[in-house]
């Protein structure tokens, strides 16, 4: 199985991993989360004169937790306010590129007061669940791919028979353009595509490239069939 992600509308290509839900922001001022575990969510009700349950609504609960009297008293308006005021809970900031899996996060924290979005609870991070993304690790170098939608694609070989309809020497022309989707190909395979979302699969061109930023997590674009490369 392959997955083609997709941000905005344009695809970022042809990936062996599935997304997974993550946490970032993408606001200009970035997401300030408070985190805690078990033993300091108890300290944080009875510091804060509070009696939520993790079956509340978790902007009942966010609710109680800033018109409680300490915060008051304290004229906490930001998550860092409330933090400093308290003494335990774990700060996690979001901004300038930062992205976590969503379940590590999950893993790591069993409550999350968030301000951004006047939620507090058991720490699911259902507000964050709008992207999705892949973490790919080298050994030198490691980056995030960020989608908003995905497609799931079974991606098969043609067989000699299907390949004898195309005019190999003119993909070979098209291809060793430079320019080519503004992209230089380092080589290229015709395939049968199985899409998610359509019963019939279809002919079509998988390329990968020289793009040093890509190539070596071995990225690769599934383009269309030019008419022109069929034999008459």
């Amino acid at each position: 199985m392959k997955y083609e992600l997709r941000l905005n509308g344009d695809s970022l290509g042809i990936f062996d991993q599935e997304p997974q839900d993550i946490v970032f922001s993408n606001t200009n001022n970035g997401l300030t989360l408070l985190c805690f575990n078990s033993d300091e969510w108890e300290l944080l009700k009875k510091k804060l004169g509070i009696s939520c349950g993790e079956n509340d609504e978790k902007y009942k609960t966010y609710s109680e937790i800033v018109n409680s009297n300490f915060c008051k008293k304290h004229n906490i308006m930001r998550a860092d306010d409330l933090a400093e005021a308290l003494g335990f809970g774990k700060l996690e900031y979001f901004g300038c590129g930062r992205v976590e899996y969503r379940a590590d996060m999950i893993k790591r924290y069993a409550y999350v007061i968030d301000f951004y979005s006047a939620t507090a609870g058991v720490c699911d991070f259902s507000f964050c669940t709008d992207f999705k993304g892949i973490h790919q690790v080298l050994n030198y170098a490691d980056r995030w791919i960020i989608c908003d939608t995905y497609h799931k694609l079974e991606i098969s070989s043609l067989s000699d028979e299907e390949l004898a309809k195309f005019d190999l020497n003119e993909i070979n022309n098209d291809l060793n353009r430079y320019d080519y989707y503004n992209v230089e190909v380092e080589k290229y395979e015709l395939v049968s595509v199985k899409h998610q979302n359509f019963d019939k699969p279809s002919e079509m061109i998988l390329i990968w490239t020289y793009d040093d930023s890509k190539k070596d997590f071995m990225d690769c674009y599934l383009k269309n069939i030019s008419k022109k490369w069929v034999k008459l």
